[in-house]
C-alpha cells in the first residue's frame, strides 16, 4: 500500500493563500457594504417615520384648534346669545335723572368681556356716558 502525500511548493502555497485572502477581502468588503447600506437605509426610515410622526402631531393639534373654535363658534356663543336673548330689558336710574343701562342688555358675544370691563350694573359708564330718558348720550366724566 502507498500513500502519497501532497506536499505543494512554495509558489503553489503562495497562490492558495493569495486567492483564501482576496476571498476573505472580498467577503468582508461586501458585510461591510451590506451593513452600511443597511444602516443608511434604516437611518432614512426612521428620520422619515420621525418626520412624518411630527408632522401628524401637527395636524392633529391644528385639527383639535379648528373644531375647539368651530364649536365655540358654532355651539357655544349662539348659546349665549339665546339665552340673552331671553332675559328682560332691564335700566337702572340713577340719581341725577339719567338712566344706566344694565349688562343683561349687552351684546350677546361680548358679554363675558363686558362682565369684566364694566363697572357695576352699568354698561354706559364703560364707555364714560349715561344714556337719558330721551335717547340722548352725555358725557358723565367717569371711565
Amino acid at each position: 500500500m502507498r500513500i502519497s502525500l501532497f506536499v505543494p511548493s512554495p509558489s503553489q502555497a503562495l497562490r492558495v493563500l493569495n486567492n483564501f485572502i482576496k476571498k476573505v477581502v472580498v467577503v468582508v468588503v461586501v458585510v461591510v457594504v451590506v451593513v452600511v447600506v443597511v444602516v443608511v437605509v434604516v437611518e432614512v426610515v426612521v428620520v422619515k417615520v420621525v418626520v412624518v410622526v411630527l408632522a401628524a402631531a401637527v395636524v392633529v393639534v391644528v385639527v383639535v384648534v379648528v373644531v375647539v373654535v368651530v364649536v365655540v363658534v358654532v355651539v357655544v356663543i349662539p348659546a349665549e346669545a339665546a339665552n340673552n336673548e331671553s332675559a328682560p330689558i332691564t335700566t337702572n336710574l340713577s340719581t341725577d335723572g339719567l338712566t344706566c343701562f344694565d349688562t343683561d342688555i349687552s351684546l350677546s358675544y361680548l358679554r363675558p368681556l363686558v362682565r369684566v370691563l364694566v363697572t357695576q350694573n352699568c354698561l354706559g359708564c364703560l364707555m364714560g356716558r349715561k344714556l337719558t330718558t330721551s335717547g340722548t348720550l352725555i358725557n358723565t366724566g367717569h371711565i
